[in-house]
């Protein structure tokens, strides 16, 4: 890291979120908790969580906000810049997270 730093290629250090919630993957567990960004675009505005395909099947356990969190309902409204966690079947996650646009949180 002090070399890549000296040369410029350091990456950009973000601030890890830590969650109050764990889940524990077990071999015979077809699913997985993941997180995502919301991102800023059309396929969530102005919509509750019920009403975004990409979820049906899934359940979003936490929603990090203003640094903030609360556990959704099904008319919670996802605003850009919210973290989620989403407890996702194993199948399902690649389409999952090809609708975030994005790759999951560390």
């Amino acid at each position: 890291p002090v070399v890549a730093k000296w040369l410029g290629l350091a990456a950009r250090e973000e601030k890890a979120i830590y969650s109050p919630i764990e889940f524990n993957q077990q071999e015979n567990v077809d699913m997985e908790l993941i997180k995502l960004n919301v991102p800023d675009n059309g396929v969530f505005k102005n919509k509750s969580l019920v009403e975004i395909p990409s979820l049906q099947g899934s359940l979003v356990v936490l929603i990090h906000r203003n640094g903030k969190y609360f556990v959704p309902s099904g008319g919670t409204v996802l605003e850009p810049g919210d973290m989620i966690e989403v407890l996702v079947q194993k199948d399902q996650k690649e389409a999952l997270l090809k609708t975030f646009e994005n790759s999951p949180v560390s």
